[in-house]
């Protein structure tokens, strides 16, 4: 099975099992139910619901003390876990079978590297596709007691998303896995809401790194360019702000702001700001006639950039919802990847997590799955805050930068 450890092969029928779970050493298990599935992709709402009790427990704070650390694990862990019930439902007799074949995988994986967890479906079955697999405890279903470091590392082992790259198969691979550099420095383009704490700081670090070629951010003192101006911008990455040609193009283009993605908004909208107080809000469905209207009859043919999404809930995917930031991406606009969170985020756990994944990417050259699952485990572990398993990445997690 190459360099994946791990399958979850999703089944289309809703006759059959909901999964097929494999590794490459011959064993594999069915479970689930596919209706029951399709009704877990329904409930988005409702899982947002309880993420929002896990963040409520964690705080706005960054390090979080024992006691606290442990009441949002064991919170989390019910989350997934009731999840994973709801869908094995009358097979409860597997999970014992789930874990020994997770294990078997994992322990297998060279020293030193992650194990890889390919998810599975059909191209055209885009919600199961983006099931949240992270948070499911598929390695333990024991319920978590975290007193000091070592327990919590036992504890976080337990989710896929601490454990292992999780790959989704259906999304579009992209044609060159390597991101340019010109003079050694990475492309990237830089949205800000200035407005939000925290951004100035993470600004700060993106445009201080010698290894970053920032174009940004934008927008500074005014916004009066509106929607169209980065819906230009979104859809031609060879373009500087300023307008001049850029070449590479834009590699990642970089969204540190606010973003609305609840069951009750008309539509999914992010919002920019600038430091002087002028503000844009980008609703998804225009943003995606806004693309349509600045290409007309042209493609661009240049690999579109890996979009990080930093901000509450961009990588919210609900079936009952017109439209979601993770399709328009990384299908409709053809983006080389999403990451993303599923939910809100503290503020200051944002920039951490930007910061650690940034550094994984360049310094430590990690493949772009590698560094958000890095990212991930070494700031829950750091700062006993395991809040980073709701950053999701969408797209081929063999992307790296180039030599």
């Amino acid at each position: 099975m190459s360099d994946i450890a791990l399958k979850i092969v999703i089944s289309p029928d809703a006759a059959t099992h909901a999964f097929r779970i494999e590794n490459g050493f011959g064993e594999k298990v069915e479970i689930g139910n596919r209706s029951l599935l399709d009704q877990q992709l329904l409930q988005q709402q409702a899982l947002r619901a309880r993420l929002d009790d896990v963040l409520q427990a964690a705080g706005p704070q960054l390090k979080l003390d024992w006691p606290t650390a442990n009441e949002v694990l064991v919170r989390l862990h019910r989350v997934g876990l009731a999840i994973l019930l709801d869908i094995v439902g009358d097979e409860k007799e597997k999970l014992p079978k789930i874990q020994d074949i997770c294990r078997t995988a994992f322990d297998r994986v060279p020293g030193g590297t992650l194990p890889t967890v390919q998810i599975v479906s059909p191209p055209d079955d885009f919600f199961a596709n983006c099931f949240p697999f992270e948070i499911l405890p598929l390695l333990s279903t024991k319920r978590p007691r975290v007193v000091d470091y070592p327990s919590l590392d036992e504890a976080l082992s337990a989710f896929i998303g601490f454990s292992a790259i999780v790959e989704r198969s259906s999304f579009r691979p992209a044609a060159d896995f390597e991101i340019e550099r010109t003079s050694g420095c990475l492309p990237i383009k830089f949205f800000q809401n200035a407005s939000l704490p925290g951004v100035e700081a993470e600004g700060a670090f993106l445009c201080g790194r010698r290894d970053l070629d920032v174009d940004g951010p934008w927008p500074i003192e005014s916004a009066a360019d509106g929607p169209a101006f980065v819906a230009g911008h979104i859809a031609d990455p060879a373009l500087r702000l300023s307008g001049d040609p850029r070449a590479p193009v834009d590699q990642i283009q970089h969204f540190s702001c606010h973003c609305d993605t609840a069951t009750g908004v008309k539509s999914h909208f992010f919002s920019l700001q600038a430091q002087g107080g002028d503000k844009i809000d980008i609703d998804l469905l225009n943003l995606a006639t806004d693309v349509a209207y600045y290409l007309g009859d042209r493609r661009i043919e240049c690999e579109m950039p890996l979009i990080f999404f930093n901000n509450c809930g961009g990588a919210s995917v609900d079936p009952r919802q017109i439209g979601s930031f993770v399709k328009f991406f990384a299908v409709n606009n053809r983006n080389r990847g999403f990451i993303g969170t599923q939910t809100r985020i503290p503020d200051k756990l944002a920039k951490a997590f930007s910061e650690l994944f940034y550094v994984n990417l360049l310094r430590e050259r990690m493949r772009v799955g590698a560094a958000v699952t890095a990212a991930r485990r070494t700031l829950a572990l750091r700062y006993s805050n395991p809040l980073s398993i709701l950053y999701i990445h969408y797209g081929p997690a063999a992307l790296a930068i180039g030599s």
